[in-house]
């Protein structure tokens, strides 16, 4: 099968992170498949389109440059999609994010008569709806594309609430189970416990404050824990500030941004993972943490609702620091009763490779069939 993946955003060597899930995705889909992914680039107001192919883990990334006002408008996107779509002669369109991909893909499509799968991804959605016009494309899109996705339902949950009349499809981000694979814990008796925290630290969602609070709550009836945080971002210093102020600041390790490897790194080197946010639309960290065999103590802000059981992790409520101390010290104190190879496996039957790429492959038959049928009948008259 042929499949143009029309990315919103994928990573670069500036943003590695930037749509990582969609490589993933678009990497695990062409161990089966035919895989072009078409991701556009913002150049300056006034500068000349431009078109760069890349040669990725068994696919091709084609980098569209367009104006900035090309990317308000949408357009232009679809036109060089249109483009990408006859060039591949591809047999299904999968989009990420419905602005602007989506749109851009769904207009393609109807332009060249091809399917198109539209994933979201966005939270919260109704930052997608926050003018007239883009709640025009959002809905024309969604409306007309032949599959519509959400990875997780709390996300299609807020779609419906926004207006989508449709069905809407569950298909949850993929873990790259062979970056981040089983390992056995290695915490030795008498040691502090690891806590891992990983996010963007470029506004408050991701929310490690509430979690440095948690920290100076656990460290007040001892000396039993340690927090490593990866990430950067505009936030790291009031947070740095933060742990100084609380008396913490000797239990935090700020590492920054890290590559992927270095990250799964961080989660064979951790007791729990702790996911404090105020809203994920998936969570895709916690995931990870989970393939690596690590429980997971993470907020009810959406995402987390899906990935978690009882069996390995706890959820907690958001922006309540003595909640997500307790959990942590329940996890911490209970570590023996909750089985890394266990983790591991229900994380990889869920959001591994096969499981995921099986899934979209069943929904991409589903949308090529009626157009298949369609030209066989337009031939028998």
């Amino acid at each position: 099968m042929r499949v143009l993946i029309v990315a919103s955003w994928f990573p670069t060597a500036e943003s590695p992170f930037s749509g990582i899930f969609i490589a993933e995705q678009a990497r695990a889909l062409a161990a089966e498949h035919e895989v072009t992914v078409v991701a556009p680039e913002v150049l300056p107001a006034g500068a000349d389109a431009s078109r760069n192919l890349e040669t990725a883990e068994g696919y091709t990334v084609i980098r569209i440059g367009l104006p900035a006002r090309s990317l308000v408008h949408h357009f232009d996107y679809a036109r060089a999609v249109v483009g990408e779509i006859r060039s591949s002669r591809c047999d299904v369109v999968h989009a990420h994010v419905t602005l602007p991909a989506g749109f851009a893909a769904v207009l393609a499509g109807r332009w060249t008569r091809r399917p198109v799968v539209i994933t979201e991804h966005r939270g919260p959605f109704s930052a997608l709806m926050e003018t007239p016009r883009d709640r025009f494309k959002v809905r024309f899109a969604l409306k007309h594309a032949d599959a519509v996705i959400a990875v997780s339902r709390a996300l299609a949950g807020e779609m419906t609430a926004q207006g989508v009349g449709r069905h809407i499809e569950i298909v949850p981000n993929l873990v790259d189970v062979l970056r981040f694979r089983f390992s056995p814990t290695t915490r030795r008796p008498g040691e502090p416990y690891r806590l891992l925290f990983a996010g963007i630290l470029r506004d408050h969602n991701k929310n490690l404050p509430v979690l440095l609070h948690a920290l100076a709550k656990l460290s007040v009836n001892g000396d039993a824990h340690r927090l490593t945080i990866v990430g950067d971002g505009e936030l790291r210093k009031e947070c740095e500030q933060l742990a100084s102020e609380l008396g913490i600041a000797a239990k935090c390790r700020f590492l920054g941004a890290v590559s992927p490897d270095e990250l799964a790194g961080e989660m064979v080197n951790c007791d729990l993972f702790v996911l404090p946010s105020r809203a994920e639309t998936f969570g895709i960290v916690a995931a990870e943490a989970m393939a690596v065999g690590r429980p997971v103590v993470a907020t009810r802000c959406g995402g987390p609702e899906d990935i978690l059981t009882p069996e390995t992790g706890l959820l907690v409520p958001v922006d309540d620091p003595v909640a997500l101390a307790d959990a942590i010290a329940r996890v911490c104190g209970n570590l023996d009763a909750y089985r890394p190879e266990e983790i591991s496996e229900y994380a990889g039957r869920r959001f591994g490779h096969a499981a995921v790429t099986a899934r979209l492959a069943e929904i991409y038959h589903g949308v090529m069939r009626p157009r298949t049928q369609a030209r066989r009948a337009a031939v028998v008259l």
